[in-house]
C-alpha cells in the first residue's frame, strides 16, 4: 500500500501514514512502537548506513524515497529537482543503469530532469 504514495508530498505522506493509519491501526488495538515511524518498521541500522555510504541524505523523506526505490515491486518514479534521489541511485545501481537513464526535456517539463528507468 506505502508504494502508492510514492507520488505524493511529503506532507501528503506524513498525513496519511502518520494521521489516517496510525490511528486506524490504534483503533483496531494493533500494537504499535512510539514514536511510530515505518522507517523503523521497514529498515535497519545498517541498511541506512549504506545508503549515507551511497549518498542517500539521511532525512526522513529520503528515506521514504529509499524505502519506495528499494521495496517496490516496479521502478519508482523519481521527481527529483535536487538530484539527490539520481546520484543515489547511479552511485547504488552503477553499470546496470548504463542505457536506462535519460533526460527529459519537454512536455512541460524544466530543462535537465531526469528520470531512472529500469526494468
Amino acid at each position: 500500500m506505502y508504494a502508492f504514495a510514492g507520488a505524493f508530498t511529503y506532507k501528503y505522506r506524513s498525513s496519511m501514514v502518520y494521521g489516517t493509519w496510525q490511528s486506524d491501526l490504534l483503533s483496531r488495538s494493533v500494537p504499535l512502537s512510539q514514536p511510530f515511524k515505518l522507517e523503523t518498521i521497514m529498515t535497519n541500522d545498517v541498511e541506512l548506513a549504506a545508503w549515507a555510504s551511497e549518498g542517500l541524505p539521511g532525512d526522513e523523506l529520503s528515506i521514504q524515497n529509499g524505502l519506495l526505490t528499494t521495496r517496490a515491486a516496479r521502478w519508482p518514479l523519481c521527481i527529483d529537482p535536487q538530484m539527490q534521489a539520481v546520484a543515489w541511485i547511479k552511485h547504488r545501481e552503477g553499470k546496470q543503469l548504463e542505457g536506462k537513464v535519460r533526460k527529459q526535456c519537454g512536455l512541460g517539463l524544466r530543462p535537465g530532469l531526469t528520470d531512472v528507468m529500469t526494468t
